[in-house]
């Protein structure tokens, strides 16, 4: 097998940079890199694989000696890929329930001011409009039995005029 047919499935993690150099005609010394695409900053800490000794040596050994490292770092990368996908996922299922929570949260506060604004001027009329309003709120209220009681105090009001 050649070269780079053997460097390709390393690459799953990110980039590989291999650097050769030589002091002397006999000893080669590689250093292997991994520079993970993801930004995580433990992962830029990978130290470097070095290797060195004759170039037969190399030509044996080369790929024994970096594929378990390179793919134990690899399963590390791909790790901490999913936890800061799965991170980001929960923040913005967080964001999106803290602007549903406001949203619901103005609704009801714009139907009960509606409500208020009516029951200003105390007609039956009027009181109905305020009970059909708060009525429409409640499914967005906090606190439902608080908001359920006024309901029923408001519609006692109107029987009892009706009573009188």
């Amino acid at each position: 097998m050649d070269f780079f047919s053997q460097i390709l499935p390393l690459l799953d993690g990110g980039n590989l940079t291999v650097a050769f150099s030589s002091n002397d005609k006999e000893t080669i010394t590689a250093m292997v890199v991994m520079q993970p695409t993801i930004k995580d900053p433990h992962v830029k800490v990978l130290r470097p694989i070095v290797l060195t000794g004759k170039s037969y040596e190399l030509d044996d050994e080369f790929f024994k000696k970096i594929t378990e490292p390179i793919i134990r770092a690899n399963g590390i990368i791909s790790n901490i890929a999913d936890f800061e996908k799965a991170t980001a996922k929960l923040e913005s299922e967080n964001v999106q329930g803290i602007r549903d929570r406001d949203d619901r949260k103005k609704k009801h506060d714009d139907l009960v001011k509606k409500a208020d604004e009516l029951l200003k001027n105390e007609t039956e009329e009027n009181t109905q409009l305020a009970i059909g309003i708060l009525t429409a709120a409640l499914p967005f209220a906090e606190n439902k039995e608080k908001l359920s009681e006024r309901i029923s105090e408001l519609k006692s009001k109107v029987t009892q005029k009706n009573l009188f």
